[in-house]
């Protein structure tokens, strides 16, 4: 399996912030319109305290690449293809790009190295959503990707 990888970095008052996206396929890069990272970190003040970091994950390319059919129904080729795929075919979630505003789903942002913690958000998120849940419909997870706290509870179904 190709795997593609494309990387973002910005600057926030927390640290840097990474946008990846791990997708297979697609041989257009991912980019946004941003002035480089160095020049603008450089010139912020250091700030204290807690911030808030808000961006998209935008596909870059003219054209936007059709997800590969992984399951069809009555393919007698794949296994359970009437299970996997009852009503519709069963599509690959490893690059999903919405059409009208190419927001790509699926991509996550994190802080690296960041210099404290925030116990306040942290129990606000746990207190909203006591467990993640994973479930399995079609032959297929939902959500496809989550992400999670350091000790938050997952529930697979």
């Amino acid at each position: 399996m190709n795997l593609w990888k494309s990387a973002l970095a910005c600057a926030g008052t927390a640290g840097a912030v990474v946008l990846a996206l791990l997708a297979t396929g697609g041989n257009e890069p991912v980019s946004a319109a941003v002035p480089p990272v160095a020049p603008v970190a450089s010139a912020l003040p250091a700030q204290a305290g807690f911030g808030t970091i808000k961006g998209r994950l935008v596909w870059g390319g003219a054209s936007i690449p059709a997800p590969a059919v992984l399951v069809s129904n009555g393919d007698k080729s794949k296994k359970d293809a009437d299970i996997c795929a009852p009503t519709a075919p069963l599509l690959s979630r490893e690059l999903v790009i919405d059409p009208q505003t190419k927001g790509v789903q699926y991509g996550f942002a994190y802080v690296v190295n960041p210099k404290g913690k925030n116990p306040e958000a942290e129990r606000q998120i746990r207190e909203q959503q006591a467990s993640v849940v994973i479930d399995q419909k079609n032959c297929e997870f939902i959500p496809y990707s989550s992400a999670i706290l350091q000790g938050q509870a997952v529930a697979f179904k």
